[in-house]
């Protein structure tokens, strides 16, 4: 098991192993997905839930932090097997004369080509910032462009979590800035991280790595200050 705080589940055994892009279940009266990982992780969900003795028609949400592909690959399967909502914010979804898709770049989860990464994620419906999704006491929406246009985060107030996408990433118990992404904007990823850093939450779940469970709020305004590089080096050195 891997409760990070009560009803809040990084989910293990998945594929692309500890480097991948984290799942995490959301346990209540109904199941919510934030991310849903690589394609071919429905199985590896799907254990995961029964192993809580929950089923998968008990889920009802697939809550997108944004458009890249190893975040939303898993997501057509889920949705067709359990009918689950995918919702995504506007800025990574785009129109389409099958529907509204969450895209990355025009491309990556809007093809009609049955091909993993290509493959269409049909978007159901729409976060704005400030939305409070009925989860666990409330779990609200924070608009914070800059990685993706689209990219957003997760605050579960009530037990003070923050699910802050690939806007921050963990490595050997470290936090670093993560930015530099064909399609990211510099600027807005700065706003994005400084807003962040203006809340108050102990835990913080990234997209990326393990969760810190300690002060995270703390740490978060630490690597605000922090004059280094926002991009790709320290996550893939670091």
């Amino acid at each position: 098991m891997a409760e990070v705080v009560p009803g809040v589940h990084r989910v293990d055994g998945l594929a692309g192993g500890p480097r991948a892009a984290n799942v995490y279940l959301l346990v209540d009266d109904v199941l919510a997905l934030v991310d849903a990982g690589l394609p071919g992780n429905l199985n590896g969900i799907a254990r995961y839930v029964a192993s809580l003795g929950r089923g998968l028609e008990d889920l009802r949400f697939i809550l997108l932090t944004h458009a890249h592909p190893d975040h939303t690959g898993g997501a057509p399967a889920l949705r067709e097997k359990t009918g689950a909502r995918v919702l995504a914010h506007r800025g990574d979804v785009q129109a389409g004369k099958n529907g509204p898709s969450v895209a990355y770049l025009r491309v990556f989860g809007s093809s009609p080509l049955p091909l993993p990464f290509l493959r269409r994620v049909p978007a159901d419906g729409l976060l704005e910032d400030g939305d409070e999704l009925p989860i666990l006491g409330g779990l609200r929406v924070h608009a914070t462009p800059g990685h993706t246009p689209g990219s957003v985060c997760f605050e579960l107030k009530e037990r003070g979590a923050l699910f802050c996408d690939d806007l921050i990433v963990e490595g050997r118990g470290r936090l670093g800035k993560n930015q530099a992404y064909p399609g990211s904007d510099l600027a807005a990823y700065r706003a994005s991280l400084e807003r962040i850093a203006s809340l108050d939450y102990e835990v913080l779940c990234p997209g990326h790595g393990a969760a810190v469970t300690q002060q995270a709020a703390q740490r978060v305004r630490g690597l605000v200050r922090q004059a280094g590089p926002y991009g790709l080096t320290w996550r893939l050195l670091g």
